[in-house]
This record gives C-alpha cells, sequence and structure tokens, in this order.
C-alpha cells in the first residue's frame, strides 16, 4: 500500500497547489504507518474499520476521519488508472465518526462593526500597522474576498480589473473543487470590489511603482516574472505560505504593542494571534456580510455568499430554477459592495 500512496503524492505533487500537497502528505504519512501490510484486494470492512478506530484511539477521531477520506481519494485514483486490480473502494461504505466536543478547535471572532467605531477595528489596526504596501494589500485582500489564504496568495495583477473604481472586480481562482459529483466549479470565482478599495489598491498599487509595462510586457519571458503577483516580497518575489504567516504574526504583534493600553478600546486580543489565523478573516468576511442585510437576509442572499467564498452551492434544481445566479451576474449585482466589514481602510 506505501507504493500505491507514493503514486499518489507524486501525482498531488504535479497537479495541486502546495498547501493541499503538503496537507496529503502529512496525512498519508499517517495512513502509511497503519495501511502498509493491508490488502486492499481482499479488504474486509472489519479490518479497516479496526484500524481506523485504532488511529482514532492513538491521534483523534478528526485524525481519522482525515485519513478515511484521503484513503478513498488514494483508492479511487488507484481504480482510475488501473493501478494494482482493485475494484471497490471499501473506504467509501465506511463513514466517518462524530468528533467529540473536546477535540474541536473553538472559532475565533473579529469583532463585529456594531462592537467599535471602525478605526478601532482590529482589522483596521493591523492595516495600519503595516510597513509595506505588500503587507497591506495582504490585510486588505483577506478582508474584502473572504477568500482562503491560498488563493489570496495566488492572486496575480492581471486578476484584477481597476479601470473604473466604480466597477472594479477581481478573479480568485478556486483552489476547491466539488467533491463527491462529476460537477466541477468554475476554475474562478467573480468578485466586484468597492470603489474605496479600488483607489486604495491603486494607491498601493503606485508606490511599489508597478506601472501597466512593468506587469505586462511582452517581452517579460515565462521565466523571469517578478511582480506578477499581488503579495510579494521586497523583490517582487512570492512568499512562501509560511512567510506570510510570518509577516502576519509580526503585523498581529506591532498591533498589541501598540494599541494594548489605548485609553478607550484597548487591543481585545492577546499578543500571540491564536485563533485568529488567516481563517478568522474568513469568518469575519461571512458574518459581515450576513450581518450587512440583517432581516432582509435570504436563501438567495445565502447562496450568493456561497458562491463569493468558494463554497459549494445547493443542488443543481436550487442554482438553476430557484436562483439563477453565476459568477457574472455576482459582479453585476455588485453584492461585494454591500457588505460592512466594519473596517476603516
Amino acid at each position: 500500500m506505501v507504493n500505491y500512496i507514493e503514486n499518489y503524492l507524486a501525482y498531488r505533487k504535479d497537479n495541486a497547489d502546495l498547501l493541499t500537497y503538503i496537507s496529503d502528505k502529512s496525512v498519508l504519512k499517517v495512513a502509511s504507518k497503519y495501511f502498509k501490510n493491508d490488502d486492499f484486494v481482499n479488504a474486509k470492512y472489519t479490518i479497516i474499520e479496526s484500524t481506523l478506530l485504532q488511529i482514532a484511539k492513538d491521534y483523534s477521531v478528526d485524525k481519522s476521519n482525515r485519513v478515511r477520506q484521503k484513503m478513498q481519494q488514494v483508492t479511487d485514483h488507484m481504480i482510475r488508472h488501473d493501478i494494482g486490480n482493485i475494484k471497490h473502494n471499501i473506504f467509501k461504505s465506511i463513514r466517518n465518526k462524530p468528533v467529540p466536543q473536546s477535540e474541536k478547535k473553538p472559532k475565533y471572532f473579529f469583532e463585529s462593526h456594531e462592537d467599535v467605531p471602525s478605526e478601532h477595528h482590529t482589522i483596521t489596526r493591523l492595516y495600519h500597522v503595516a510597513k509595506t504596501p505588500q503587507d497591506k494589500l495582504l490585510i486588505l485582500l483577506c478582508s474584502i474576498t473572504g477568500g482562503r489564504i491560498n488563493e489570496v496568495h495566488s492572486m496575480k495583477w492581471e486578476d484584477m480589473n481597476l479601470k473604473n473604481p466604480k466597477e472594479g472586480y477581481m478573479r480568485i481562482k478556486n483552489s476547491k473543487e466539488n467533491s463527491g459529483g462529476k460537477s466541477v466549479k468554475d476554475e474562478y470565482r467573480l468578485m466586484d470590489i468597492k470603489s474605496n478599495y479600488v483607489d486604495k489598491i491603486l494607491e498601493l498599487k503606485a508606490e511599489l511603482g508597478l506601472t501597466e509595462e512593468k506587469l505586462f510586457s511582452p517581452n517579460k519571458s515565462t521565466e523571469d516574472r517578478p511582480w506578477d503577483h499581488v503579495i510579494t516580497k521586497g523583490n517582487g518575489r512570492q512568499f512562501s505560505l509560511g512567510g506570510l504567516r510570518k509577516r502576519y504574526k509580526k503585523m498581529w504583534e506591532d498591533a498589541y504593542d501598540k494599541y494594548k493600553d489605548h485609553a478607550e478600546y484597548p487591543f481585545l486580543y492577546e499578543r500571540n494571534p491564536q485563533g485568529y489565523t488567516f481563517q478568522a478573516f474568513r469568518r469575519h468576511y461571512v458574518c459581515s456580510y450576513r450581518e450587512s442585510f440583517g432581516d432582509d437576509y435570504t436563501k438567495a442572499h445565502h447562496e450568493r455568499l456561497q458562491l463569493m467564498v468558494g463554497h459549494k452551492v445547493g443542488s443543481k434544481v436550487t442554482d438553476d430554477i430557484y436562483t439563477n445566479f453565476n459568477n457574472e451576474k455576482v459582479v453585476q449585482k455588485r453584492m461585494n459592495s454591500k457588505i460592512n466589514l466594519g473596517l476603516d481602510i
């Protein structure tokens, strides 16, 4: 089984983004340890179930569920590419176990726009302590897109249309596809940008000296493309995701040090951003969207929100008949511009 897992990882290395590959490798390292001697051609349900229960005891129920899901994908890959003699994916017949409350990580949320004045909002403060245009762009894009960090990390200047501030929009490359079905999401999702944020992005772009000629010169080789990405180092090259987390942690510490003794609105959190990683921006975006519509929040709004954050929308019937919304209509309705994030950027 170890050879099959290695084959799958080699495939994923070439066909998945780096963050997904690293996650797969971590989970499958555990799978290799427990399933290395199992016969998947004649595998029995009870044996697989027993092994997964052992993983739950040694690690956690969540880890066991993740191993099961990943092994289902490995086995599907083997069947699809006719590797070995496996004809049936036994992992599909095993359900995930409920994760105990004690194993669940608490979800932390930034304050609502109603909780503090916008100039004292934590995200506003993070933005204002950021020392470089790139750091400011990181905070800004995490806030206004609700994107996953690897999606924000992957954004390029060519993904933004900023020519008309009142009609500015961006495209975000989806990092996840629909699972469990044949249909695949659009490669990109589209979002409009509020005019004041368009102005801010253009201002930061100008600070970096990024002219259209510098960014999109036809003579630039594909091997030499600094500054193509929006979030970069000082030399125009991409940060690693680990590098981005270090930059964010430093901004958080700077904000804490600057505002912890504020007379009226002291910094609300600890100096270590435990629980307030990049995923907290995504939660803040989703909550802000809902709060911005208040009692007028509808199922249609919910499905537009799902489109905007790259979640799987409801059934095909709901999408095609009752909602009939798509990428272009999300932009036309200026849905992103209607959100009150409670920020002063």
